[in-house]
């Protein structure tokens, strides 16, 4: 359209451009590009011409000549941006992980969802095609360049979970790339994408040795070596135990630690009875000392993994072995040895002490 000058003159419906100078230049680019760096080509030549094209129209008798070239390409580049994604625990919506699991090296799909092709890093993807894999730092945070996504709209989808958890609750995330520059942050709660952690339990029986009796009120300390909180549960009358919500549900008396019937839960979240009690980590079950295993030895402390979502793991039947009863021996000889002692103003007599069913590695005190 004219900017200024005289008017157009119409012949048969088309404007004709009347003799003197004329300029070209654009003013506005169109949706989804900028004008700054446009530049124009007149006909088919390769000077790039940036800013005010100018020619002229004169007259040459009964004819009017253009200075220049009638025709014109003009380009201008594509606004681009980039994206920044934040994973996050879906129990807690923390950006922290529970037990020994990570948030890292979570992979999110960028996916097109524009009609036309877009460009990026060269090539061109069709619509619903993944254009970009990004990959989350140690604190759950992925981001592209400044410049990878041109103008247009996208969607994020969670391909691949990180170590501990679980895809479930990841859902994807649409956004749309309409300034230079400038990367889309999603990182607050509420465009964040949620991960379920990896959750499990522990059961077990715990009997004395010989009979076989089943011990009850024997209570076991579970402690996660990541974090260190630790809880314990309690055997029932049959020498069973067991963390599983289907055995004490995990909102009951939680972590009391007191009877058979108290639930366990480990982590901030609220207790969810459609989850295991453990979070993915390494724990240390310790059998402690109570009046149901006195006389008896207690099972040495050992770790088990929860590695595996809703898997009871079964740690078999833990029996206790009897108290070694120690008894003490002594023998009274003179310093040759020999045991008839002959009286005397002064004598020697060496007692040799000996005692049997010590334990290697434990320490003991002896006083006389």
């Amino acid at each position: 359209y004219k900017v200024s000058g005289d008017s157009f003159y119409m012949q048969d419906g088309k404007a004709v451009l009347p003799l003197g100078t004329l300029t070209v230049e654009e003013t506005k680019a169109p949706n989804g590009y900028l004008l700054d760096g446009a530049y124009m080509q007149a006909g088919d030549k390769s000077e790039q011409i940036k800013g005010l094209y100018v020619t002229q129209i004169t007259e040459d008798g009964d004819l009017a000549v253009l200075s220049g070239s009638n025709q014109f390409s003009v380009s201008d580049k594509v606004i681009r941006g980039g994206v920044k994604i934040q994973k996050r625990d879906l129990e807690t919506s923390d950006t922290k992980p529970q037990g020994s699991a990570t948030l890292k090296d979570t992979a999110f799909d960028i996916i097109s969802l524009n009609d036309n092709s877009v460009l990026v890093e060269g090539k061109l993807y069709k619509k619903n095609e993944v254009v970009k894999t990004i990959h989350t730092d140690l604190e759950g945070v992925a981001s592209t360049s400044a410049d990878l996504l041109p103008y247009g709209n996208f969607r994020i989808v969670e391909s691949e979970a990180p170590d501990g958890y679980l895809t479930d609750g990841a859902k994807p995330i649409d956004f749309t790339i309409t300034e230079n520059g400038k990367i889309v942050d999603l990182t607050d709660e509420a465009h964040s994408i949620y991960n379920q952690i990896k959750r499990g339990d522990i059961e077990g029986v715990k009997i004395g040795a010989g009979t076989h009796k089943r011990l009850a009120d024997v209570p076991f300390r579970i402690t996660s070596k990541t974090t260190g909180e630790n809880h314990v549960v309690v055997t029932d009358d049959n020498g069973q135990f067991s963390t599983s919500s289907e055995w004490a549900s995990h909102k009951h008396n939680t972590n009391a630690g007191k009877t058979s019937e108290d639930g366990v839960w480990f982590g901030t979240s609220e207790p969810d009875d459609s989850k295991g009690a453990l979070p993915y980590d390494t724990y240390i079950i310790e059998e402690l000392r109570s009046d149901s295993n006195k006389g008896f030895e207690l099972i040495p402390p050992f770790e088990i993994v929860v590695s595996r979502n809703n898997l009871v793991i079964d740690l078999g039947t833990l029996t206790d072995e009897y108290e070694k009863e120690i008894s003490i021996h002594t023998t009274a000889t003179s310093k040759d040895g020999e045991k008839t002692i002959l009286a005397g103003k002064e004598i020697t007599i060496v007692d040799t002490v000996k005692l049997d069913g010590l334990t290697k590695g434990t320490k003991y005190q002896l006083k006389g």
